[in-house]
């Protein structure tokens, strides 16, 4: 057996035991708390260092490399008597065939075990389900401490919100503290580089990602300083082992929410608000009854300045995304990836079940049991 044979059998065989022992939750809450969070770090740290996402670069070379296979497999069947043809691709497939195994090896230690650990949902004191009651309660609450937070916020002579120049700094100081409950947040905190694609970001209505294979927070650039912090708390909350979006979610509103920064508060309730709200109406429109409807309109609402604000919010977004967009991409693509990510939105949402993004509503009535009810 070739010493390359033997290398990629063993980087093979490695990569199906750790994945029979992730089918074990204590292997991974093990492995994500004492090993990974260590990985994640250090690794971060290094690749923090480049002012590029190398990530985006390498998911652009990773697509290059899928193509050119195909190329030289078709290609393969017209060359196949050509020695040097034939002794090039089959050089080729090796060197692929290694970058594969290496590729779900890293995919497995950098993701997939942290990913099968236990939420933190399951972690919360489940004391029992929660009614619409308990809903419409933690749902006025959020409504409430907005409308406290925008008559206290820090805003200028016309009104407008002033915005700290460094919001990540907050966010770390905030992260900080919470990692005194949850020790995985320690330690090394990136700061979220902008994408090169965020134009694609955009149309499939993604506002980041964490790309493991580089340790890497990337946002898009059309993100508005509002909903800032909470996009990068949620992407850092994945990089110290949340893989699951209700994870990171419920971090990012716990870390957010309970900052000394009313900025950082506002984003955090802003975000829960629509979760929660969204709960509601939907609960509302299912059931459909007059007595429903009246019921959901005596609950309290959002201030005039709170609209006001989330107006203003918008228009921020909509004047970042006109001044950066390339008009020629957005006239030939963007239906296309709207489309392509609609159906990976309602993909994920059908495999990820309860710990898709909205699973968060259920954590934070958790969290707020024993406090508002």
């Amino acid at each position: 057996m070739s010493k390359y044979l033997k290398i990629l059998l063993g980087l093979l065989g490695i990569t199906i035991l750790l994945n029979i022992l992730a089918f074990s939750k204590g292997f991974c809450d093990f492995y994500a708390d004492y090993i990974y969070v260590h990985i994640a770090n250090g690794y971060g740290w290094l690749t923090n260092k480049l002012p590029f996402p190398m990530g985006e670069i390498v998911m652009y070379f990773a697509a290059l490399l899928l193509f050119l296979t195909v190329v030289l497999i078709i290609a393969y069947f017209f060359l196949k008597r050509k020695e040097k043809a034939r002794l090039f691709i089959k050089n080729y497939m090796k060197t692929m065939s290694m970058l594969v195994a290496i590729t779900l090896f890293l995919y497995t230690i950098l993701w997939l075990i942290p990913f099968r650990g236990t939420s933190i949902e399951a972690q919360l004191d489940k004391k029992h389900s929660y009614s619409t009651k308990e809903l419409i309660r933690c749902r006025n609450y959020v409504v409430n401490q907005l409308n406290a937070i925008a008559e206290k916020i820090e805003r200028d002579e016309e009104g407008h919100i002033i915005y700290s120049e460094d919001a990540e700094s907050l966010c770390r100081d905030a992260l900080k503290e919470v990692a005194k409950e949850y020790p995985r947040l320690r330690g090394h905190y990136s700061t979220m580089k902008k994408a090169f694609c965020s134009d694609f970001l955009e149309w499939m209505d993604i506002g980041g990602y964490t790309y493991p294979y580089t340790m890497e927070i990337t946002g898009n650039r059309y993100v508005t300083r509002m909903y800032y912090p909470t996009l990068y708390v949620h992407e850092m909350a994945h990089h110290k082992g949340y893989y699951k979006e209700s994870d990171a979610n419920f971090i990012s509103f716990l870390v957010c929410s309970s900052s000394e920064d009313l900025r950082l508060q506002y984003s955090a309730y802003l975000d829960m608000y629509y979760y929660l709200d969204n709960e509601y109406f939907d609960y509302v429109c299912e059931v459909n009854t007059e007595a429903v409807w009246e019921e959901y309109d005596r609950q309290p609402m959002l201030s005039n300045r709170v609209e006001k604000d989330m107006l203003e919010v918008d228009e921020e977004g909509e004047e970042a995304y006109e001044e950066g967009v390339n008009p020629v991409l957005e006239e030939k693509v963007s239906t296309y990836a709207e489309d392509v990510a609609k159906v990976g939105w309602e993909t994920q949402a059908e495999i990820l079940k309860g710990d898709n993004y909205d699973g968060v509503v259920r954590m934070i009535l958790e969290y707020y049991d024993g406090i508002l009810y």
